[in-house]
């Protein structure tokens, strides 16, 4: 089994936005995505990571069909798993709270959830 591609975290983020509007044949239609991306950040982050160096579009290829992870802080995870669970549309209790409580617990600050 291939290992997921490590990719930036701008372009992690990105990618995973893209394949939630898209679909996983995002690639097949780049002239409509660069268009799109003068409007979308998003877009704009995958375009210009394809235009920054060859072979980019190679890595975004397999990673979206190998899947990505990608390099971050504990306290980058931790916001986008914070993050994602305010965007949640069924509510188990509001489990964002649970994470304040934990950095609490832990006597610590990240900017974006508790400070």
């Amino acid at each position: 089994m291939m290992k997921k591609v490590k990719l930036p975290i701008d372009v992690a983020r990105a990618l995973n936005y893209t394949l939630n509007k898209r679909g996983k044949g995002w690639t097949r239609n780049m002239p409509e995505l660069n268009n799109a991306a003068k409007r979308n950040p998003q877009y704009a982050t995958i375009v210009n990571f394809i235009k920054d160096k060859e072979g980019n579009y190679e890595i975004l290829q397999d990673a979206t069909v190998l899947g990505f992870d990608y390099d971050a802080t504990p306290e980058d995870r931790l916001r986008d798993y914070y993050n994602s669970l305010k965007d949640v549309d069924y509510h188990l209790g509001d489990l964002s709270d649970v994470v304040v409580e934990v950095l609490s617990i832990l006597d610590k600050e990240i900017e974006g959830i508790n400070c």
